[in-house]
């Protein structure tokens, strides 16, 4: 993936210095670590996380001390909705494994809805400490610098593979042909 994708106004020896400055700044790229719960992480995810860290840093105009507050930070955050995620997959894998009674069924839903309250707990504060640190504005801003970061990455992988737009899955309508057992409707779920 070319640098400057992501990084429009830092060329390739800028792109260079800004990730140097990063990892001599006390910030790990995790260049042999684990995500916890997610796949061993291979050189082209190092790259991403990378050109993740230069994109954030410098849409947020982070300075290198706000930086050594603001990357632990942000990294237990994504840890912990991962962790998060990683659940609720999960959870969602035991509710489509078979027939479940419906107390069953109940302590399930129960439990996934006790999850993404928590997620959403867990945004708010992590939104607040960023805002404690950056003020309102750069606070605030992180959302759409992550979204706007993923939107060029789809776009970007999009058009490597050939594609002539970027797609929208919501536009396809529901997935067609699930395969796996024919399942019971509990009375709880009718």
């Amino acid at each position: 993936m070319n640098p400057s994708i992501l990084c429009p106004r830092l060329n390739g020896l800028a792109f260079h210095v800004v990730i140097l400055s990063l990892g001599w700044g006390g910030l790990s790229l995790g260049s042999h670590a684990q995500r916890p719960g997610g796949p061993p992480q291979g050189p082209g995810s190092d790259r991403m996380e990378a050109l993740r860290i230069a994109y954030i840093t410098e849409e947020l105009a982070l300075t290198p001390e706000e930086s050594q507050v603001f990357w632990p930070l942000q990294r237990a955050f994504d840890a912990k909705i991962l962790e998060s995620r990683n659940g609720l997959q999960s959870m969602q894998r035991q509710g489509l494994s078979g027939e479940m009674s419906p107390g069953e069924v109940e302590k399930l839903l129960e439990d996934m809805t006790k999850l993404r309250k928590q997620m959403v707990d867990d945004e708010a504060d992590h939104l607040k400490a960023v805002i404690e640190l950056l003020g309102a504005e750069r606070g605030f801003k992180m959302t759409t610098i992550q979204r706007e970061m993923a939107s060029k990455i789809r776009e970007t992988l999009g058009s490597s593979r050939g594609a002539s737009a970027p797609q929208d899955h919501r536009q396809r309508g529901p997935r067609q042909g699930l395969s796996g057992p024919k399942r019971r409707l509990t009375p709880l779920m009718q």
